[in-house]
C-alpha cells in the first residue's frame, strides 16, 4: 500500500512538471509570437489594440481621443445654450498612459500572475477605460467666456428726463448659472455618445428697484411743473423744457435716491442769458512817462451766478420760481505803457521781464514799474526764439553747452529743450562770442544779454519769474 501511493504521488508530480513545463513552453511561444506587441483581447473603447506595437497603437488611440475632443456638446440653461468642442472646455486624454497600461496586462508581476493573465487574455475581452484630465487654465476661460453667455445681468432701475417727462426704466431680475457641476459632467459626458448638460440657474435681483426711484421720481416731476423766469434790467428770460432737462440730477446717497438742480448746469443757462448784458473789462492805459490817460478803459459787468442759483433754490418749494438777478462790477485796471519801447507795464503782477523781439531789448518790470531795459540778441530767422509766456525754470552761473562747445554764463532756462537767458558765450580760451551782435538776432534760439546786464538780471530773477516774449 506504500509504495502504491508513493507511485501514485510520483504519477502526480510528474503530471504537474508536464503541466507547467507545457505551459510555459506555451506562455514563450505567446510572449514570442507578441514580442514588442500587444496582447490578445486587449481593447480601448472598442478599438481592438491586439498585435499592435506601441507605435500603432498610439496612432490608433490618438485618432479616436481626436474624434471624441472634437465633438460638440451644448450645454444649455435658462432657455439659452452655448456650443463648444470638448477640447475647448479643456479636456484630454493620455494616450501614453494608455498604451503602458494595455502593454503590461500579462507582463507584470510573478511568472504566476503573468502565466494566468496571459492566458486570460486568449478567451477574455479586456476593454480600458481612460479617465479624462482637465486643463484648469483653458476649463477657466472657457467658464469666463462661454458659460458666462448663459447668465443674464440683472437690470437696474434707472431714472431719466427727457423732453420734460421723467423716463423710468424698469429693472429686472438676472439669471446666473451654476457651473459646480459641470466639470464631473464633462468628465462623465466624455464617456458616453451624449451630448448635451443642462445646468441649474437661479434668479438674481436687481440692486436697485422700481420702487427704489419713486420718491426720486416724484420730486424730478415737480421740478419739472414749476414755472421758471430770470428778469435782469426790466428784461425776462424763461428756459425751455429742453434746457430744464438737463438741470435736473439725480442723486443717491446712503441708499435714498433725491432728485435735485445741478447748479453747474444751471449756470451754464446762465452763461446764455448773460451774454445779453456781461460786459468785459478793458484796462486803462497811462503812459509811463507822462502818466497821460491814453485809454480809460472799462469796467467789467459779470452776472452772479451763485446769487441767482441760491435764489433759485430758496423758491423750490413755490410752483413759480422768478429770480431776479444781480450783477458784479470789475473796476479798469490800470496798465502803464512805455510808448517808445512797447512796453505794458503791470502786465503781470510782481516780477517779469518782457522781451521784444522786434526792438530787440529786454526789459525788467516788476508790477507798474519800469526796472531796467537793455539789449540783447535772440534767435535768428532759422533758428527763431520762442514767442509766449514763459517763467525761468532752473538757473545756473555757469552752464556748458556740449553741442556747441562753449559757455554759457548766468545760465536761465525758461523753457525746456534747451532755450534759456545768458551771457554772451564765452569760449574755453576765453573769448566772447558775438559781443558786436548785440541788437541783432543771431543766436540759436536763446536770449543773449551783454556782460553786466546777465548778471543783474540772474541776481534779480528767481525760479518761476515769467517773462513774457513777442514780436
Amino acid at each position: 500500500m506504500h509504495l502504491k501511493t508513493k507511485k501514485n504521488l510520483l504519477i502526480v508530480l510528474f503530471i504537474i512538471i508536464v503541466l507547467i513545463g507545457g505551459l510555459s513552453v506555451t506562455l514563450f511561444s505567446y510572449q514570442k509570437v507578441y514580442a514588442g506587441k500587444i496582447y490578445k483581447n486587449i481593447y480601448f473603447s472598442e478599438i481592438n489594440l491586439s498585435g499592435k506595437t506601441k507605435i500603432q497603437a498610439k496612432y490608433l488611440l490618438d485618432n479616436e481621443i481626436r474624434s471624441v475632443l472634437n465633438r460638440r456638446v451644448t450645454i444649455s440653461a435658462n432657455d439659452k445654450s452655448v456650443s463648444a468642442t470638448l477640447a475647448d472646455t479643456g479636456l484630454s486624454f493620455d494616450s501614453d498612459s494608455v498604451i503602458k497600461q494595455s502593454y503590461k496586462i500579462g507582463r507584470s508581476g510573478s511568472f504566476v500572475n503573468q502565466l494566468k493573465t496571459s492566458m486570460l487574455t486568449l478567451f477574455r475581452k479586456n476593454n480600458l477605460a481612460a479617465t479624462p484630465a482637465i486643463s484648469q487654465e483653458k476649463y477657466k476661460q472657457f467658464v469666463d467666456i462661454a458659460v458666462a453667455q448663459l447668465n443674464v445681468t440683472p437690470q437696474d432701475a434707472a431714472l431719466t428726463v427727457q423732453n420734460g417727462q421723467v423716463v423710468l426704466q424698469n429693472s429686472a431680475s438676472g439669471v446666473t448659472v451654476s457651473t459646480e457641476q459641470l466639470k464631473d459632467s464633462l468628465i462623465n459626458l466624455a464617456g458616453t455618445n451624449s451630448s448635451v448638460i443642462s445646468l441649474a440657474a437661479s434668479t438674481t435681483p436687481p440692486n436697485v428697484s422700481d420702487a427704489d426711484f419713486s420718491q426720486a421720481q416724484q420730486q424730478a416731476t415737480d421740478l419739472l411743473a414749476k414755472k421758471y423766469s430770470f428778469t435782469y434790467s426790466g428784461r425776462s428770460y424763461s428756459p425751455t423744457a429742453v434746457q430744464i432737462d438737463t438741470w435736473i440730477e439725480f442723486v443717491t446717497s446712503d441708499g435714498q435716491t433725491t432728485a435735485q438742480l445741478n447748479s453747474n448746469n444751471v449756470k451754464a443757462y446762465l452763461n446764455i442769458i448773460a451774454k445779453n448784458f456781461e460786459v468785459g473789462m478793458l484796462q486803462r492805459k497811462v503812459n509811463a512817462t507822462t502818466n497821460e490817460v491814453i485809454d480809460a478803459g472799462r469796467e467789467g459787468v459779470s452776472l452772479d451766478k451763485d446769487a441767482a442759483v441760491a435764489s433759485l433754490n430758496s423758491q423750490l418749494s413755490q410752483g413759480i420760481v422768478a429770480v431776479a438777478l444781480t450783477t458784479t462790477t470789475t473796476p479798469a485796471k490800470e496798465v502803464r505803457i512805455v510808448p517808445n519801447e512797447g512796453l505794458v507795464l503791470g502786465r503781470f503782477d510782481g516780477k517779469y521781464i518782457d522781451v521784444n523781439l522786434a526792438t530787440q531789448k529786454l526789459c525788467r518790470i516788476e508790477g507798474t514799474n519800469l526796472v531796467e531795459c537793455t539789449t540783447v540778441s535772440t534767435g535768428k530767422a532759422s533758428m527763431p526764439t520762442p514767442t509766449g509766456t514763459y517763467s525761468i525754470l532752473n538757473k545756473s552761473p555757469r552752464r556748458w553747452s556740449s553741442s556747441a562747445g562753449l559757455w554759457m554764463p548766468w545760465w536761465e532756462e525758461f523753457k525746456a529743450g534747451g532755450w534759456g537767458l545768458h551771457e554772451l558765450p564765452e569760449w574755453p580760451n576765453g573769448y566772447k562770442e558775438g559781443a558786436d551782435h548785440l541788437g541783432i538776432p543771431v543766436s540759436h534760439g536763446c536770449i543773449r544779454l551783454g556782460i553786466g546786464p546777465a548778471e543783474a538780471l540772474y541776481n534779480w530773477t528767481e525760479i518761476g519769474t515769467q517773462i513774457y516774449i513777442h514780436k
